[in-house]
């Protein structure tokens, strides 16, 4: 019996193989000898082996690719970067199709409106180099899901319109609030949310038209480290305490500050950028939050200017990096979990959870890290956006916690490294009200119910499943977590 993530039969993938080759269509099998530079994940306690993977180099051969998908039953997912936390970009299962992108990398700029055009094959040194060579940096962190700046919001909120390839083969140009009015079903505005946020669902993005915004000439970079404060409950409670009444406080703090918490072992950092003007951050902002009477003693203090070339670590001598095939072949063996929250987190739960840093997660022979990021507080930018905009159910979120762990390479991952993992989220969640989860750090041990509740919430899903429904009503565009119509 076919499971629900399996096809009802197998495919004809040799069959498959000769029609796309007889189309001109590049594709690699296990036989060749480069198979495991498009195979390989970057998490190595996930790897799947895909039945064929397609490597277009325009779009004729990605619409060829999904229409012979569709012909011979096989599911399809697309691999761009492919740091899937979950694998899911290399299927989250054992044979199917794969449409690795990395080929088509282009960067245009419109140097008059800003816009920039970016393929998906295009990897985020390349795009924040390239973009600060041609005079257009991006004022915002580049990767088109969920990051970003809490001055700008998140990259996917800058997505101006798409190019996709539908699930019959339908190539549709720079989708967007005006453009292919008719093709739409309920509203130009669904589909394009849809597209920002869950496109692996609905189609395979062959283009994406970015607003650029104006990056700082200089940034303020800041770190302060304590050691040895997660050995004591009260003093690691206190601090962050301090640190998330300082994030709230609008007297304070607005769209140009940036800041996490970043904690392993017995260490607690707290770090961040700041884009405002220099006296400000030195007069109001570092008195307010390095404060004596609300922190210990800092081991580490470090604050530096930057560029925004040296803060986003574009060359100095100005050329745009080469991805080489040993960047392309970097693994790491790990497992991480999220939670995010939009209200301050109370003291029970803080107190829970440090009990659960100082103690359980000490004595772990799992590596592991937390980082909690401020994404919500007074002016954010990220904050001013909902679910009505894009498939993106955390835009609510005041912090997100990133729980994660990690061996060695070639070692198995343990199950100890699952139990801490989920201890660290029990001891965040049990006094919380409410919480939600963070897509970009996708959790595969979730179900596919679990996932859809705590990354997109049951309104917005039920959305989703509508235009899953119009424009995938067979499934093509599978993996464990997606949309299902």
């Amino acid at each position: 019996m076919a499971t629900e993530n399996q096809p009802d039969a197998k495919p004809d993938f040799d069959q498959l193989a000769e029609d796309l080759l007889a189309k001109n269509v590049p594709i690699k099998r296990s036989v060749d000898q480069d198979w495991l530079k498009y195979a390989q994940t970057f998490n190595a306690r996930l790897q799947y082996e895909p039945a064929l993977i397609v490597v277009p180099n325009k779009v004729l051969h990605v619409q060829e690719a999904v229409v012979l998908a569709a012909k011979y039953g096989t599911k399809v997912q697309v691999k761009s970067g492919g740091h899937s936390y979950a694998s899911f970009s290399t299927g989250g299962i054992d044979g199917i199709m794969v449409i690795d992108m990395q080929e088509m990398r282009e960067i245009c700029v419109n140097h008059v409106t800003g816009v920039f055009r970016v393929s998906p094959g295009v990897r985020l040194g390349e795009l924040d180099s390239t973009l600060y060579n041609l005079g257009r940096p991006v004022g915002y962190g580049s990767r088109a899901i969920a990051h970003g700046t809490h001055r700008t919001g998140l990259a996917m909120d800058h997505i101006i319109a798409l190019d996709v390839v539908l699930a019959d083969g339908r190539h549709l140009a720079q989708v967007s609030r005006t453009r292919n009015p008719e093709l739409f079903w309920v509203s130009t505005s669904l589909e394009r949310r849809a597209l920002r946020g869950a496109a692996d669902s609905i189609g395979v993005v062959t283009q994406f038209y970015l607003q650029s915004k104006e990056a700082p000439d200089t940034i303020l970079n800041f770190r302060f480290a304590f050691t040895g404060i997660i050995n004591n409950v009260n003093d690691a409670v206190k601090t962050f305490k301090h640190v998330q009444a300082f994030a709230q406080d609008p007297e304070i703090v607005d769209r140009d500050l940036g800041l996490s918490v970043f904690i392993n072992g017995d260490a607690l950092i707290i770090s961040g950028i700041y884009m405002g003007p220099h006296d400000t951050f030195f007069n109001v902002i570092l008195p307010a939050l390095y404060n004596d009477q609300c922190l210990p003693e800092a081991d580490i203090v470090n604050i530096k200017t930057q560029t925004w070339a040296e803060y986003s670590g574009i060359p100095e001598d100005d050329a745009t990096p080469i991805i080489t095939q040993k960047d392309r072949e970097q693994q790491s063996n790990f497992f991480a979990k999220s939670v995010t929250v939009s209200k301050p987190i109370p003291d029970a739960a803080l107190v829970k959870y440090f009990r659960f840093l100082q103690g359980q997660a000490k004595k772990a022979s799992v590596g592991w890290y937390v980082i909690v990021n401020l994404h919500g507080g007074p002016d954010s930018q990220i904050n001013t956006r909902s679910s009505s905009f894009a498939a993106f159910g955390s835009y609510d979120a005041l912090w997100v916690f990133q729980h994660f762990a990690s061996v060695g390479v070639t070692e198995k991952f343990p199950e100890e490294g699952f139990e801490l993992l989920e201890g660290m989220n029990s001891a965040l969640t049990q006094e919380l009200d409410e919480y939600a989860a963070e897509l970009v750090y996708v959790d595969p041990t979730l179900s596919r119910d679990e996932a859809h509740e705590l990354y997109y919430g049951a309104e917005l899903y039920q959305r989703l499943q509508g235009c899953k429904r119009w424009y995938d009503p067979l499934n093509l565009f599978d993996h464990p977590h997606s949309i299902r119509g």
